[in-house]
């Protein structure tokens, strides 16, 4: 449940056997448009994308005070809620979970969108080896309208990266950042810098280089250590400049450990 949706299960009698997410929004309880344009957006930019790693879109309506948004129903947890488990993963999984991402992340990007809320409790988990990438409803399309002033982040202060912070600037060098605090996590079963509060963890971003994958794990094998370390580099210039890039590069490691 999000701040201003609830997601439901539901089925039509016109197909027994399927199932539906119901992602519901309440225009009387959210009377605030941007949050309106935002969840709006949502199906409009995902039409766009097919992939087995993104949820599905199917359809979109209004009914009274409610804005309906009927997506691919996904059974099973989210990433998070492994994570919370102390579900232990392989490497191997690791670098497929990450790899498959990664790829979704591409498409994101091909049709001029960007996620900019990736983290574990958007990735949902029907097998370990199929991640799903879902909410969009704080998605940017790069040739669309900005749903967020200027000076107020958009994200979870954790996974979001250090020049949207400072800069305000957003591409899909970003979400790559997203993904490799994903990847730090997965790999050492902890976030890799801590704070207090959001403006303690905002600053640690602008301020200072995480600190190497080897300091938090130190059974981590070089070749994968050069694949996080770039991800998450504070300056988006020196990291990969495509997911298509990070994709390529985890798989390479698949092949070599």
């Amino acid at each position: 449940m999000g701040g201003s949706s609830v997601v439901y299960k539901g089925h039509s009698p016109e197909y027994e056997d399927n199932f539906f997410a119901l992602k519901i929004f309440n225009r009387r309880k959210g009377a605030d448009s941007v949050l309106e344009d935002r969840f709006r957006s949502e199906i409009g930019a995902l039409y766009d994308v097919e992939h087995p790693n993104i949820v599905r879109p199917y359809t979109f309506f209004r009914d009274g005070p409610f804005l309906v948004l009927v997506l691919e129903y996904v059974q099973g947890g989210d990433l998070r809620g492994l994570l919370d488990k102390q579900r232990i993963f392989t490497l191997r999984e690791i670098i497929s979970i990450l790899s498959r991402v990664a790829d979704a992340l591409q498409s994101i990007h091909d049709v001029g969108m960007i996620h900019r809320d990736l983290k574990p409790e958007n990735i949902l988990m029907p097998a370990i080896n199929v991640p799903k990438i879902t909410d969009f409803g704080v998605a940017l399309l790069t040739s669309g309208p900005r749903f967020t002033a200027r000076g107020s982040i958009v994200g979870t202060a954790y996974y979001v990266s250090p020049e949207y912070i400072e800069f305000d600037m957003l591409d899909s060098r970003s979400d790559i950042y997203s993904l490799g605090i994903i990847a730090y996590e997965l790999v050492a079963g902890r976030i890799p810098f801590e704070g207090e509060t959001i403006t303690q963890i905002l600053n640690t971003k602008i301020l200072y280089e995480l600190p190497s994958i080897h300091e938090l794990a130190d059974d981590v094998p070089d070749v994968l250590a050069d694949v996080l370390e770039r991800a998450v580099n504070r300056d988006p210039r020196l990291r990969f400049q495509k997911a298509s890039e990070m994709r390529d590069a985890l798989l390479d490691v698949l092949r070599r450990i």
